[in-house]
């Protein structure tokens, strides 16, 4: 069995061809090399390099460059400084004492049992307090600049929200729209 050698001709037209379609995909390395680079370049950017703003660098942030120097100091309290707390007061506003009835770990009744140690602890909180609205009007007769927003009749003052939910029930349900006005 002979094979069929391919003629000179077919053999120059094959190598044209290979090397059209070599110099094709040399064109189309060379084309996707530098969209790639461009599109390397496009996701290296952030606000800090480029006019883009901040929010548009996602959750991916770059460490912000802190210029303070290290010390060498650990954080917190250093040795030998006396420290600082909020101490007990020697006379509190109320005491009230909560004796215990058993034993936590045997059950045991500890009615008359002999006391070994006490265990104090103050609570320290905000006093109750209440809530005012101001009111600003002119006297008598007398035309008078009143302190007034255009188109509202009532105030808001800044931190009465806040106020309003520490104290709880005593502002919580209090309003200015709930404020009666007097007439005058």
């Amino acid at each position: 069995m002979e094979l069929d050698k391919p003629s000179y001709e077919e053999l120059s037209e094959e190598v044209a061809s290979l090397r059209t379609t070599v110099a094709r995909q040399a064109a189309l390395v060379e084309k996707l090399t530098a969209e790639i680079a461009e599109l390397r370049a496009r996701l290296n950017m952030n606000s800090r390099n480029s006019s883009k703003p901040p929010s548009s660098d996602g959750y991916a942030k770059p460490a912000p460059k802190s210029r303070r120097k290290r010390s060498g100091k650990k954080p917190g309290k250093q040795p030998g400084d006396p420290g600082r707390h909020l101490a007990q007061r020697s006379d509190p506003d109320a005491t009230t004492v909560h004796p215990p009835s058993t034993c936590e770990n045997c059950g045991n009744d500890l009615s008359d049992a002999e006391v070994t140690g006490r265990i104090v602890r103050q609570v320290f909180d905000l006093p109750p307090g209440h809530c005012s609205a101001p009111s600003t009007r002119p006297s008598g007769d007398v035309v008078a600049a009143v302190p007034r927003r255009p188109g509202r009749s009532r105030r808001r003052r800044p931190r009465l929200r806040a106020t309003a939910q520490h104290f709880g029930p005593t502002c919580a349900t209090w309003s200015p729209a709930s404020t009666s006005r007097s007439p005058g």
